[in-house]
């Protein structure tokens, strides 16, 4: 096992670089932070921020996917999700998150293993 990898990691989300995605479905740009990449397991997580009014479409992993929200409201599958509510999606299951149209939504997105997300 490499001996960086056994060592504390801390990351402040503040200082952390952006880095944006463009939804190929709505064309909508937003922006997230890498707080973890790990090489070995292929767990990340991101600190994501939605802009009022975008949901990601339909869409599914290949890989389990966990939503915390930090702030504002996230909208998914029809329900409304508040802060310090967590989301899972297991690998495979179709779904459609995002922010509301009251305002934009931080959340932190989990992910179990590396692979590819499928619009449906």
């Amino acid at each position: 096992m490499n001996p960086e990898f056994l060592k504390m990691l801390s990351v402040d989300q503040a200082t952390a670089d952006w880095f944006y995605e463009t939804d190929p479905v709505t064309g909508t740009t937003f922006g997230m932070k890498t707080l973890l990449s790990d090489p070995q397991t292929g767990m990340s997580v991101l600190y994501c921020v939605y802009p009022k009014g975008y949901c990601k479409p339909a869409h599914h992993h290949t890989f389990g996917q966990g939503l915390y929200v930090l702030e504002g409201v996230m909208q998914a599958d029809g329900k409304l999700f508040h802060p310090g509510e967590f989301v899972w999606y297991p690998a495979g299951v179709v779904g459609s998150h995002g922010a509301t149209e009251a305002g934009d939504v931080a959340f932190l997105a989990f992910a179990n293993g590396e692979g590819k997300l499928f619009y449906d």
